[in-house]
């Protein structure tokens, strides 16, 4: 990846790769082994079956392929050919390794020209791989201190078809000492056997002097081990249940394909890992949100931004603070990745800062708009119109807010609302607030002056929403000049005259009422959208920014106005914020995490610009609309840890607040609807982070069964989920037929291991049964069974047939029977040792049910 790929240290960031360096490994590595694909080589697809599909895309353009074949029914087609191939190998040679040729053998010959199929399949899978440019810099690194490079691969591919994809990726044929493929070798990783190989070509070459590293712990880790070789499990690609992008496609199904290993790749990849600081465990995690949930999208923002700049002639971008801590380093990466001669410099502006000076002067309908929106404090409300000094005169009321005021009696008849009022409307004080805006507006010009080459040609950027602080500032210039070239019109009666409001405004989401702002000649424009567009994704955000704004903000408060230093320049005032080490590490992980997405995106698309897709608004903000609509366990409990500041004036509190048990007793979801309770009633920032901390799979279950077109996968959830909290090694599956099949993909997405399959069809699965009833015997272990069937007969003949095959063992006594009917009654069993048994039937919530190991017989 241009010059990325040619660091030597970029490994040294690499949270799998780093210890190698710390702790002393690297030194005594005399040969680096490398497994190929998802370690060395990344693909730029979702799956890898993947490339069959574009594979019959292509095939079927070039005529190789018959029309009538549908992308995806040649991916199903592909996936037979090969385990076809598999099992006529293992039949005819006791081995089931094969190469690209054995599978394309078994394709039906009438449906196309298999071998022009294959050809155009290695062609797909060059283009679809790329080069990970962490291990790159690892291998080149060894190889320059002269320490030998392996390259291991249970594969289907020949030596030679790798060694062409190695060097469409970048990597050079000298660059590799050994290279060993499963298909040419006869032998794999999974057993040991190629490693094993490895050490027969290499004889004077100790096992102590070799580090192995692979994505598949199986074949790559104990693998490794059977032969003594020390291995990492590279763990970027391969995704688990609790994994954020498996939760991903249960909410959007396929999200950003080809960015999926790039997003995982930024996620571990830190400059500065934080490996000895107390909290570097959630640090690290907060880093992976910024790369693989936030990052696609403030990279597309910036890009976008960039492009509004350069098709209007502007040279110049503001990023509006706080959150342009972040946006500020994200669009100077971004114009410099592309070269783009861009100056960008933050804005510090605020609602709070930018409010007087935006008023022409303060009446009776202003003191209404305020009165109406919002539920702020009396004293919250003198201090926003510059009247702390007045505030002596409300007293204790100065805590209340202006609806509590409302029904409060004043002691000189009325309301304190009224008298709040009366107070407002004097004219002594409306020409202090007068005085104000006069004074804050030349301070606001004079900063924007300052800090902008030509102000009224300026354009900002920030996340939205509904454009409050860009109207502010639009009425300031408005208010603060007469336009020299429009001496008699305002800006908007410009607009209507055809002209083009020169300020623009860019806003990451907008709310619903951007299109009153565009009527009044405000020239302001939503990535996402605003007015509907894009409405029930862009609507998440609107509704709960909180850890988003948080997280891109830094360690300094809101602005709260301007001041003139000695110098005369016109100052930014910052409020004070009080954060812990621990909130400020989580910020920076998190930024650093998005800017590390950013860089990796550029050098991808640098590498093939021909084939590299541009980010949409659309695409690109789904990670982070699933990050807020359905929060894995533990990005609710990091985020909704963080602290948020609800306006100007409030205190910091936790985003996601226990609440009363009473809001759930509706339903879990129906929680969802308490959110939107004003919040006297119940103040959530966040009801989906809020629900899922107090039920950690009720968001997922749910949107699990929108795409469950067998009603498998919620039985699958909570058996698997049940499994794991006894605490289940290994499953023995009982069962046959689909659902069995994803039983099975179940158990390997809950990282359950499988001991054995018995197929209750025949015979010698209950051998084999037998046989590993009679090691757990001897072992003293559990046994787990799950029967795989959604038949209640099904189940209720297994049971027997496992029973009968238990008391025909010898192993243990003729009271199993008793036992057994204790089981199936609900009684379950607590003894240490013993055979658990779950099957969808077990009443009420699919726990596990444990029957107790009988005494041998004596």
């Amino acid at each position: 990846m241009n010059r990325m790929l040619h660091s030597l240290d970029l490994w040294k960031g690499d949270r799998y790769l780093a210890p190698l360096a710390r702790d002393g490994t690297y030194e005594k590595i005399e040969m680096l082994s490398l497994d190929i694909f998802d370690t060395l080589l990344l693909r730029a697809c979702d799956h890898p079956t993947d490339v069959f599909r574009r594979t019959a895309e292509r095939a079927v353009s070039s005529g190789s392929l018959k029309r009538s074949v549908s992308p995806h029914e040649f991916r199903s087609m592909r996936g037979t050919a090969e385990r076809r191939a598999r099992d006529k190998q293992l039949r005819l040679q006791g081995h089931d390794e094969i190469t690209l040729s054995d599978i394309y053998a078994e394709m039906p010959a009438h449906l196309g020209r298999p071998e022009e199929v294959l050809r155009i399949e290695l062609a797909t899978e060059a283009e679809t791989c790329y080069l990970n440019p962490n291990v790159a810099s690892l291998l080149r690194c060894c190889k320059a201190a002269g320490k030998r490079i392996a390259l291991l691969s249970d594969m289907y591919l020949s030596s030679e078809q790798l060694l062409d994809l190695l060097a469409a990726a970048g990597l050079e044929r000298t660059e590799i000492d050994v290279l060993l493929v499963s298909g040419e070798q006869r032998r794999n990783k999974s057993t040991g056997g190629l490693f094993e190989r490895l050490l027969e070509l290499c004889p004077g070459l100790s096992r102590e002097a070799i580090v192995h590293i692979g994505d598949n712990e199986r074949a790559d880790v104990r693998g490794a081990a059977l032969q003594r070789i020390r291995a990492i499990h590279y763990a970027v690609v391969p995704e688990s249940f609790d994994s954020a992008y498996h939760w991903e496609a249960v909410r959007h199904r396929d999200v950003l394909p080809p960015l999926k290993s790039l997003r995982k790749l930024a996620g571990v990849s830190q400059r500065q890992p934080e490996t000895g600081a107390p909290a570097a465990a959630e640090a690290a995690a907060f880093h992976e949100i910024g790369a693989g949930m936030a990052g696609p999208f403030l990279t597309a923002l910036c890009d976008w931004a960039i492009d509004v700049c350069i098709a209007e002639n502007r040279t110049e971008v503001h990023p509006l603070m706080r959150e342009g801590v972040l946006l500020t380093p994200m669009l100077e990466q971004a114009a410099r990745s592309r070269g783009i001669p861009l100056r960008v410099v933050p804005l510090y502006v605020s609602r709070q800062a930018t409010y007087l000076a935006s008023l022409r002067r303060f009446d009776e309908a202003e003191l209404e708009r305020l009165f109406r929106s919002g539920d702020a404090k009396v004293g919250e409300l003198l201090q926003k119109l510059g009247l702390a000094e007045e505030a002596h005169a409300f007293g204790e009321a100065l805590g209340l807010s202006l609806q509590e005021c409302r029904t409060m009696k004043d002691e000189q008849a009325g309301t304190l609302l009224e008298k709040l009022r009366r107070f407002l409307l004097e004219a002594r004080t409306r020409a202090k607030i007068d005085a104000g805006i006069a004074h804050h507006r030349q301070l606001l010009c004079d900063y924007l002056k300052q800090t902008c080459e030509t102000p009224e040609r300026m354009v900002t950027l920030d996340i939205g929403f509904h454009g409050n602080i860009k109207k502010s500032l639009h009425a300031a210039l408005k208010y603060g000049r007469v336009r020299p070239e429009h001496p008699d019109k305002s800006e908007g009666a410009a607009s209507r005259a055809g002209e083009d409001p020169p300020t623009i405004h860019l806003l990451a989401v907008g709310g619903a009422g951007i299109g009153d702002l565009l009527m009044e000649g405000i020239d302001i424009r939503s990535f996402l959208g605003s007015s509907g567009e894009n409405e029930e994704l862009g609507k998440a955000l609107v509704r709960s920014p909180a850890f988003l704004e948080e997280l891109m903000m830094g360690a300094f408060g809101s602005t709260t106005g301007y001041a003139r230093d000695e110098q005369g320049r016109v100052q930014p005032q910052l409020a004070h914020v009080s954060l812990s080490g621990e909130e400020l590490a989580y910020k920076r992980a998190f930024q650093e995490g998005a800017l590390a997405f950013q860089r990796y995106y550029y050098a991808w698309k640098a590498e093939r610009p021909d084939c590299r897709p541009a980010l949409g608004a659309r695409e690109s903000f789904k990670p982070l609309h699933r990050l807020i609509d359905m929060p894995t366990p533990q990005e609710a409990s990091l985020l909704g840890n963080l602290r948020h500041q609800d306006n100007h004036f409030g205190t910091y509190t936790r985003i996601c607040e226990p609440v009363d048990e009473r809001w759930f007793e509706h339903g879990r979801l129906h929680f969802l609807d308490h959110g939107s309770y004003d919040p006297s009633v119940v103040n959530v920032y966040w009801p989906q982070g809020t629900l899922t901390r107090r039920h950690p799979y009720e968001l997922y279950l749910h949107h699990l069964r929108q795409q469950d077109a067998t009603g498998y996968q919620g039985l699958l959830l909570r058996m698997c989920l049940a499994a794991k909290e006894q605490g289940a090694a290994a499953l023995h599956l009982v069962g046959s037929g689909a659902f069995l099949e994803a039983a099975k993909r179940a158990a390997f997405l809950h990282k359950l291991a499988i001991a054995e399959i018995v197929d209750p069809r025949r015979e010698e699965s209950w051998a084999a049964f037998l046989l590993a009833a009679k090691r757990a015997e001897s072992s003293g272990g559990r046994r787990h069974i799950w029967l795989a069937s959604v038949s209640e007969a099904e189940v209720v003949a297994w049971r027997e047939a496992i029973a009968q095959a238990v008391r025909g063992s010898g192993t243990w006594a003729g009271t199993w029977a008793g036992t057994w009917a204790g089981t199936e009654a609900g009684s379950g069993g607590t003894a240490e040792t013993g055979t658990t048994i779950a099957d969808p039937f077990l009443a009420p919530v699919l726990t596990l049910l444990t029957a107790p190991r009988l005494p041998a017989r004596t």
